[in-house]
């Protein structure tokens, strides 16, 4: 089950100026224009050039990924996700580099911004207004990554404080939110079988792409990375990955169609055990 001992709640929280406007006159203009009913529509100005924003984009959603692969859900709090304590180091490690690399990018997006509001009061045309951008001093504070961490609740704490029927319900939410965070991880597996599998039955082996096995050891390393409290059924499923599925030669996977049907078979093997997984959790 979850508690302090192997796990930490943690949230994410991104600011991130977008580069886009809603003009209210403009709006309204294209409104009367095109006899549009009032408040049918609205005019989104694009304030910057192509790919000004790119690479502070690439960084913030990468981190976003990250945050997700590296973490699982935890539905009492919307936003919150589960942190095995087991990898709070290296999650630690990386939202320093994210946030270094995200305040990198935004000194080189500094140093190009009058650049980019030169070009932008062209594009723009009449449209064009300095009110809506920040002052070249304030963009470090447009562009943000913070991750909180909280600890998970004990029901025991509240004991002398609580009656034991309100204690009995929160351990009984305890355990049914560490059970949601185990199934994030059987529909993470079923995920990437299923996409497997898709691409193995379809014969145009120029669909073969990297992506396919590279998520297959993205999802081995989570099963043990996540696998907080070495839960049985976990490792059960990891080795069934591991041994099927894992280390697929993607040269062998295009030319070889004997290959092909091996590794289909074995992709089948992780899915009939996700099928009994999910079977037994409807019937419990």
């Amino acid at each position: 089950m979850i508690t302090n001992e192997n796990s930490v709640l943690t949230t994410l929280g991104v600011k991130y100026w977008s580069g886009y406007k809603h003009d209210k006159m403009a709006s309204l203009q294209t409104i009367q224009d095109n006899n549009m009913e009032a408040g049918s529509g609205k005019f989104n100005k694009k304030l910057l050039p192509k790919d000004a924003l790119k690479e502070i984009s690439n960084i913030v959603q990468q981190f976003k990924y990250y945050f997700n692969d590296n973490t699982l859900i935890y539905p009492a709090l919307l936003g919150t996700r589960i942190l095995p304590t087991s990898e709070f180091m290296e999650f630690s490690k990386a939202i320093g580099e994210a946030q270094d690399n995200l305040a990198k990018a935004v000194s080189a997006f500094a140093k190009k911004y009058k650049a980019n509001l030169a070009e932008a009061k062209q594009m723009l045309g009449g449209l064009y207004n300095p009110a809506d951008y920040p002052n070249v001093d304030d963009l470090h504070d447009k562009f943000h990554i913070n991750v909180n961490f909280l600890p998970v609740p004990e029901p025991g704490r509240f004991s002398g404080n609580v009656c034991s029927t309100s204690v009995n319900r929160l351990t009984d939410q305890l355990k049914d939110m560490s059970l949601d965070a185990k199934y994030d991880l059987v529909n993470r597996t079923e995920k990437v079988a299923k996409t497997l599998m898709d691409t193995l039955i379809n014969d145009n082996k120029r669909i073969f792409r990297s992506t396919v096995i590279v998520n297959v050891d993205k999802l081995s390393n989570q099963l043990s990375a996540l696998n907080y409290d070495n839960d049985p059924l976990i490792q059960e499923l990891k080795e069934a990955v591991d041994d099927n599925i894992l280390n697929i030669r993607m040269d062998y996977l295009r030319d070889s169609l004997s290959y092909r049907g091996k590794i289909m078979s074995a992709t089948q093997k992780v899915l009939d055990l996700v099928d009994e997984i999910n079977d037994a959790a409807t019937n419990r």
